[in-house]
């Protein structure tokens, strides 16, 4: 029952380089904010890796066969090498939301840029790889619980750092 939108692959390819891209610019604007969602990456990704082991999930994906064009051809790619299960929590998801987080550093209009992006590749999960709401909803949940998480573990940290340097 979800409709199936070739025209998201773009979207949804463009995540590869969107990731690592946003993680090298937050490592030069702010560093602090960088380790913050890199640590939130890292543990999210454990978090589901988690989930995939416990928790089989899958989708059933649409029927392409017969169809033609470049879209679907990207399509066809991405469904050949990247099997339907393991879709809880959303591993796009899980990072586009921790880029949306992360850049606000960057001000209101890269991070409305990035933000809107972000949106678009999580929107691309449904309308491509057919995930589910409890999918895209895993994906947001551990997010915020890791960024959270690991900005008070760094904060702890600094004032720790900082407390033994006064001593």
């Amino acid at each position: 029952m979800i409709p199936f939108v070739p025209a998201f692959i773009i979207p949804y390819l463009l995540w590869y380089p969107f990731i690592p891209g946003a993680l090298i610019a937050l490592a030069f604007k702010d560093k602090r904010t960088y380790f913050q969602t890199l640590i939130a990456l890292c543990s999210g990704l454990v978090i589901s890796y988690i989930f995939f082991a416990l928790f089989q999930t899958a989708i059933e994906r649409p029927n392409i066969e017969g169809e033609e064009g470049f879209l679907i051809t990207m399509v066809d790619y991405i469904y050949r090498n990247d099997q339907p299960y393991n879709c809880f929590p959303s591993i796009h998801v899980l990072t586009s939301y921790l880029i949306l987080r992360g850049t606000r550093v960057f001000g209101r209009a890269i991070w409305a840029m990035t933000s809107a992006f972000s949106i678009v590749i999580i929107v691309s999960t449904v309308l491509v790889k057919q995930h589910v709401v409890v999918d895209i909803a895993g994906g947001i949940l551990v997010g915020e619980l890791c960024f959270r998480l690991a900005g008070t573990t760094l904060h702890a940290l600094s004032s720790r750092v900082k407390s033994t340097r006064l001593e």
